[in-house]
């Protein structure tokens, strides 16, 4: 039994452009944007495995794909 490999995308929100992007990933030729973080989802989930499969042979076909996007916290202020 293999143990199942996960990808992950790094996906980031230019608040000037109004635009969720990848930033980075695992997924060899994986760029793309849109408008909603739910559609960014969407593009992902829908050229992904394509992508693995023309640019990452010997992948398996049910690789997962981690999507995630990073926050920086800021220090709490004093009351």
């Amino acid at each position: 039994m293999s143990k199942q490999i996960t990808l992950a995308v790094n996906v980031s929100h230019d608040k000037r452009e109004s635009l969720w992007y990848v930033l980075s990933s695992d997924v060899i030729g994986l760029h793309a944007e849109a408008e909603t973080l739910d559609e960014l989802v969407t593009v992902i989930s829908d050229v992904a495995p394509d992508l693995i499969a023309a640019n990452m042979p010997g992948t398996p076909a049910d690789t997962a794909i981690r999507i995630q996007h990073m926050v920086n916290t800021k220090p709490a202020r004093a009351a």
